[in-house]
């Protein structure tokens, strides 16, 4: 009696402890790692899977106005500078090694100069029209001097303001250059560290 008593129990003992096989085999395969979120332990479950989750790039913050008005203001000094003459304002470019707010930046560009009575803006209408007329993508933000200078021609501008932020993310510089379009000279450029937003 007590041999079948212990044989009994062992073999109760032993099916308690076993796996049933597709278990085993899942066990054994290289599946994503699952820890249980309500065991402070973290006992393996299948209530959450643990993954890496990317970081998104971040955008620097910086007070474009701030950085582009000392700059406008030095330009609108320039000698011989009639007033009312047609600019085209190109957009911002980003030579940083990060990530900016471009078209905020050639938002805040347009706004100081339109509140500036030096100079007459060819208007983004105007601008887009040319582009097609032109063959030009209405994307394409003349990332070449040239490239601006023939649009201006086109436009019967006067001049264009070619603006860049170059150097390093983390402590940038804002380059600005007008350019007369009859000849392409460059006849004032200017440049300053970049303001950071509070």
């Amino acid at each position: 009696m007590k041999k079948y008593l212990l044989s009994t129990s062992i073999v109760l003992l032993l099916a308690s402890c076993a796996q049933p096989p597709a278990k085993i085999g899942r066990l054994l395969k290289s599946e994503p790692s699952t820890i249980s979120t309500d065991s402070p332990e973290g006992i393996f479950s299948e209530s959450a899977e643990i993954g890496i989750v990317p970081l998104a790039p971040q955008i620097k913050l910086f007070n474009w106005s701030a950085s582009m008005q000392p700059l406008i203001e030095n330009m609108s000094q320039t000698k011989d500078l009639p007033n009312g003459s047609a600019l085209l304002v190109d957009s911002v470019k980003n030579n940083t090694n990060g990530l900016l707010q471009i078209e905020k930046a050639t938002e805040s560009l347009q706004y100081i100069l339109s509140s500036n009575n030096t100079f007459f803006l060819i208007s983004a209408n105007q601008l887009a029209k040319a582009k097609i007329a032109l063959g030009i993508s209405k994307q394409d933000n003349l990332g070449s001097r040239s490239k601006a200078i023939a649009l201006a021609r086109y436009l019967k501008a006067e001049y264009v303001l070619y603006t860049d932020v170059s150097d390093d993310i983390q402590s940038p510089v804002i380059n600005m250059e007008l350019m007369l379009v009859k000849t392409g000279e460059i006849i004032w450029s200017d440049n300053t560290a970049m303001t950071f937003s509070p």
